[in-house]
């Protein structure tokens, strides 16, 4: 049914093309794990990937057809039928080698349906092959002019069911937090800022905060704890990112982000690794992300953000502190605020004994 009956053109039949899948559910319940057993399978997935995906569906490689289509979305089902039956890292590897393909990734009609099925064999691959599913599907989500909407809600969905489904493999959660927090950086950084949070919009916060959200609620997420340098450095770009972009003060963006942005704040660890000591101001003057967003008016609103939380024998501090400072003392404040508000008041006293806060002149403004 598979390989063998296809008409004298190599056409399907359109009663082959709907036993597809069926036919490679069946071909995978009936085998059973062993190295000669995988060879069979493998190889019978590169003949359904080849003959069915490629050379033989009767059509020219760049026709784009209603068959063509129904074919390969029948192909991208059975190759993820194929993989969660079989559960082998090899035949998982595989299968998810094929479904990113640029065939299945880089056809609109089919790029929805490739990353669904991606996402649903991740549940059982290997860690590796499993951020290389989630890599593939985070580029699929881009904004500007060339946006699809649809496509990016979409993908966005599928990750944050994915992240649903893994929610207590500590193997992958970090690192399924760490890629996306980063994709949401670059492209909120590249994406112009909306005064005003709009309800249909399909934004990156509309988009990668859901996915973040349900990550570092997982039973597998214990970056708050024991957070590394690394890790550090990159929940601090997000938060400066959040607070240069008024995400964090504007009502409207509060009003629909509020609950999550209180539990990313629970569950952010401080801002300041112990090894930055001595290093810290550097740091902070030096960020790529504050580079990319400064502007006078930038400096002069964070300013004027800070006058009424910074304490009286402070203010003179006020007028020297440069962008990057006054940026780094907000997302301290505005993380520790809302940790305090949600039960927390006791992991702020942690800048005071880390010796990279305790050596820095930023301590006054800290205290």
């Amino acid at each position: 049914c598979l390989t063998e009956e296809l008409d004298d053109e190599g056409r399907m039949t359109e009663k082959e093309e709907i036993l597809i899948l069926p036919a490679a559910t069946t071909l995978a319940s009936c085998m059973r794990l062993g190295s000669t057993n995988r060879q069979r399978i493998v190889s019978a997935i590169h003949t359904l990937f080849n003959a069915l995906a490629v050379n033989r569906i009767g059509a020219p490689a760049t026709a784009v057809t209603r068959r063509t289509i129904r074919i390969s979305r029948n192909v991208i089902l059975a190759l993820s039928q194929l993989a969660q039956l079989y559960k082998d890292a090899e035949v998982t590897s595989l299968v998810v080698s094929m479904l990113c393909a640029p065939r299945f990734i880089n056809s609109p009609p089919l790029v929805a349906l490739a990353i669904q099925c991606a996402a649903n064999v991740a549940t059982i691959a290997q860690r590796q092959v499993f951020i290389d599913i989630v890599s593939a599907a985070l580029k699929r989500i881009t904004f500007g002019k060339d946006a699809d909407d649809a496509a990016n809600s979409s993908a966005g969905l599928t990750l944050t069911t994915l992240a649903w489904n893994v929610a207590t493999r500590k193997d992958v959660v970090e690192d399924f937090f760490c890629v996306t927090l980063r994709s949401f950086i670059d492209s909120s950084v590249a994406t112009a800022v909306a005064p005003k949070f709009k309800r249909r919009a399909v934004t990156p916060l509309s988009v990668y905060l859901p996915i973040i959200h349900t990550l570092v609620s997982a039973e597998g997420y214990a970056i708050d704890m024991e957070a590394t340098a690394e890790q550090i450095s990159l929940w601090r770009n997000f938060w400066f990112h959040m607070v240069v972009r008024g995400y964090l003060t504007e009502k409207s963006y509060v009003t629909a982000f509020g609950k999550t942005y209180a539990t990313l704040a629970a569950k952010s660890p401080i801002l300041v690794h112990p090894s930055s000591v001595n290093y810290l101001e550097t740091e902070i003057e030096y960020n790529s992300i504050l580079q990319r967003e400064y502007s006078d008016a930038s400096l002069a609103q964070l300013r004027q953000a800070l006058a009424p939380i910074v304490s009286s024998q402070s203010q003179a501090l006020l007028r020297n502190v440069s962008f990057p400072q006054a940026a780094f003392l907000l997302s301290v404040y505005n993380v520790e605020i809302a940790r305090a508000a949600s039960g927390n008041c006791a992991t702020v006293l942690r800048y005071f004994s880390n010796s990279a806060v305790t050596s820095s002149s930023l301590l006054p403004a800290i205290e």
